[in-house]
């Protein structure tokens, strides 16, 4: 069996990972404004 990189495989691929960059970029964000805050506190001393 060869492996062949199609047309259809590549369209394929590529919808795989932009709905995994629209499913994955609310999660980072959360992340960041969560480390932000956290830098925050700390800062203020509290």
């Amino acid at each position: 069996m060869k492996f062949k990189i199609t047309k259809d495989w590549v369209k394929s691929f590529f919808v795989i990972i932009m709905l995994l960059v629209i499913t994955l970029e609310p999660t980072v964000d959360l992340v960041g404004r969560i480390i932000k805050t956290r830098r925050v506190v700390e800062k203020q001393g509290l």
